[in-house]
């Protein structure tokens, strides 16, 4: 990525392109622009996305996670029972929990516990591995998802808030050093920050 000077005039030829200004046209409008524009597989993998965030919130809402505790408890008592099977059930798990912004602390605690019955001694070694590889895939996918799926919807927050624009140009020029920053900071969330 170029300097500031480059980055505006690079935005400033694209919004002109596309006969979008920042100060002609409202945030709502440029996200719903953005949205139609789209191509197609990106219009549906946005959708499931969106579509699971929103049941998500209604299962919280309006059923308190009656539903979501159930699928939980029923899924840790599976795991208790099949063993070998599990743990590859439970890296697919981690890694959706990971993409979908969920915190896995309690899943990854629980985890510890059912492979510990299962494995014995060992268990909790089953237990760090599986998470650790489940939290890799989750996150490359994550990180997938941000670069080539959402990269256009960054840069028109970018032109937006400047704050955008000088962490992704920090990122640029430091992306070790502002990384391991960011993974310090215990407000973050490992999902937003994947």
């Amino acid at each position: 990525i170029a300097p500031n000077n480059m980055i505006d005039n690079e935005l400033e030829t694209t919004a002109s392109s596309h006969s979008i200004t920042v100060e002609k046209v409202g945030l709502c409008h440029e996200l719903f622009a953005y949205f139609i524009n789209r191509s197609r597989t990106k219009k549906l993998i946005s959708f499931l996305i969106i579509t699971s965030l929103i049941l998500v919130v209604i299962e919280y809402i309006l059923y308190n996670n009656v539903h979501i505790s159930s699928f939980t408890s029923n899924f840790l008592d599976w795991m208790a029972a099949h063993g070998d099977v599990a743990v590859l059930y439970y890296i697919i798990m981690m890694s959706l929990l990971t993409l979908f912004f969920v915190p896995p602390s309690l899943f990854v605690f629980a985890s510890g516990f059912i492979f510990q019955d299962v494995y014995g001694g060992s268990g909790i070694v089953v237990a760090w591995v599986s998470s650790f590889i489940g939290a890799l895939i989750g996150g490359s996918l994550g990180f997938w998802r941000a670069r080539y799926l959402s990269r256009d919807l960054v840069e028109i927050l970018m032109r937006r808030y400047p704050i955008l624009r000088a962490v992704d140009v920090a990122i640029v020029k430091n992306s070790l050093r502002i990384m391991m920053l960011m993974r310090l900071n215990p407000l973050i969330p490992f999902g937003v920050m994947n």
